[in-house]
């Protein structure tokens, strides 16, 4: 019968290749039993669907995980926690007035906007927890491997809370004018 297996291995210039190894026994006249193997590059096809796999899983504007990401990372987290006995939190954070400075100011503002949000609230993430936007101006940090008792749980998501607010409440120079954000 046929045997298919897909092959990842490195070309000459020591770049990833992906081949698919399509190998078929057939019958000869001869006493050695013979196969015909054939190897066909599907690089091009693995990158393509590597960029189709990021496209559907980000928001195309800050690169962070959307709404489908978000909830396999918060499962795989809840999954852990269940392992490890530890706590899990999310905090909702929407910006007040977003759409006054998308109106007022244009879109391109409103996403300059959203671009500085964005890289702020991945200044207070550990590497654990997870960023996403999941709407125009609403943003979800899920912070896991939270200790396992309900005090640092309470106190520790208090403070990171407070490390939002204070970062997204900084000044911002947007149009040559400096706004104050207040995220709510």
């Amino acid at each position: 019968g046929l045997i298919q297996k897909e092959l990842l291995t490195k070309n000459h210039a020591r770049e990833e290749v992906t081949f698919n190894i399509y190998k078929v026994p057939f019958d000869t006249t001869s006493k050695f039993p013979s196969v015909l193997t054939v190897g066909v590059d599907i690089t091009e096809q693995k990158t393509y669907q590597k960029q189709i796999q990021y496209i559907a899983l980000h928001d195309e504007l800050t690169k962070l995980p959307n709404r489908q990401l978000l909830r396999a990372g918060i499962e795989k987290s809840l999954k852990r926690a269940i392992i490890n006995k530890t706590y899990s939190a999310v905090l909702y954070i929407d910006l007040d007035f977003f759409k006054d400075i998308n109106d007022s100011l244009g879109h391109a503002a409103g996403d300059k906007l959203l671009i500085v949000i964005c890289n702020r609230l991945l200044k207070i993430a550990n590497k654990n927890d997870m960023v996403s936007r999941i709407g125009g101006d609403e943003f979800i940090l899920h912070i896991s491997n939270i200790s396992n008792d309900n005090q640092s749980l309470v106190s520790y998501t208090n403070r990171i809370a407070k490390l939002v607010n204070a970062s997204l409440s900084k000044k911002l120079l947007l149009m040559n004018k400096t706004f104050i954000f207040l995220p709510a």
